[in-house]
């Protein structure tokens, strides 16, 4: 989850790759987020952006929508995970690409719209 100047928030997925490894995923690939919050609430409005430096690949991420990311974070207060789900072009079956627990999600939630003095209870949209 990150936050943007005008109170707005997204979440994302950036694939992270220590190693400096190719990565996996390319802009043809679709990604759904799905919660373990009881109904297996999915969003699959979500864009891939990859981030370019002197020709080489350095961050690829996927971004839920900004109109839907309140309800996402709502979600992430009351799941016990979310998972984030990858198709390729040449598979069209989502497979697992990670897994998050979202234990203390809310705690922290809590304590940041605390510092950062917003209500989060009033999520804003986009």
């Amino acid at each position: 989850m990150d936050s943007y100047p005008g109170g707005y928030s997204t979440v994302f997925f950036e694939e992270f790759n220590p190693s400096g490894g190719n990565y996996v995923t390319t802009t043809t690939d679709e990604f759904i987020f799905q919660f373990d919050d009881g109904q297996q609430t999915s969003f699959d409005d979500v864009r891939t952006m990859i981030e370019s430096r002197k020709g080489q690949t350095y961050r690829p991420w996927a971004v839920l929508n900004e109109a839907s990311s309140a309800d996402a974070i709502n979600l992430m207060r009351s799941a016990t995970t979310v998972s984030v789900l990858r198709k390729t072009p040449a598979s069209r079956t989502p497979a697992l690409v990670y897994k998050f627990s979202l234990a203390g999600f809310t705690a922290l939630f809590l304590k940041a719209s605390e510092w950062c003095g917003f209500d989060a209870n009033r999520i804003p949209r986009k």
